[in-house]
């Protein structure tokens, strides 16, 4: 059996590895099928700020502020437990 994670195939030994924040972050977006400038407006982010601030996080260079991952959260329709925790993985649906 294999999973692709971002375009990445794995075999079931490699299954094991735990998400960071940053990667739960980029998987959100993407499936739900928004660019980056598209998920920072629905975060409330300004126009400036919008993909830099995203591209950030989702190269783990800074990380969202509390409300923001709250936001994040709802978005994406994910636990915020389950996003911030990084030995817990994430489910998409």
């Amino acid at each position: 059996m294999a999973l692709i994670v971002l375009g990445r195939v794995l075999n079931s030994e490699q299954f094991e590895f735990k998400m960071k924040l940053n990667v739960k972050l980029k998987l959100i977006r993407k499936h739900l099928g928004y660019t980056q400038d598209q998920i920072a407006g629905k975060l409330g982010l300004t126009s400036k700020a919008r993909r830099g601030r995203i591209s950030e996080w989702e190269s783990g260079k800074s990380e969202p502020k509390r409300q923001q991952l709250i936001k994040y959260s709802e978005i994406g329709s994910v636990e915020i437990q389950k996003l911030i925790d990084d030995k817990e993985d994430i489910v998409l649906k």
